[in-house]
């Protein structure tokens, strides 16, 4: 029990600091548990910061981490000038 209440702290404290800072600073570990919160949890947790746009950010970055099974999106390619 006492491995999962510091594992929960320490991504507590990641979250914590990358509101304070403005800059998302977590590691894989806690996002793969970001990612597996469900609603109602994500909810409880993230209600304290009063941002609607924070626990975005964090799935923006969580999904963009090694451990995601999203599939990258194709980067576009321009198209020649038209003469």
């Amino acid at each position: 029990m006492g491995d999962y209440r510091a594992a929960a702290g320490t991504c507590f404290r990641e979250v914590c600091v990358s509101f304070w800072t403005r800059k998302v600073s977590i590691q894989e570990d806690c996002c793969k548990a970001f990612v597996q919160l469900d609603g109602d949890c994500s909810s409880a947790v993230f209600s304290r910061f009063n941002n609607p746009f924070f626990q975005l950010l964090l799935k923006e970055h969580c999904s963009n981490k090694g451990g995601s099974s999203a599939p990258a999106l194709p980067k576009a390619t321009p198209s020649p000038p038209k003469a």
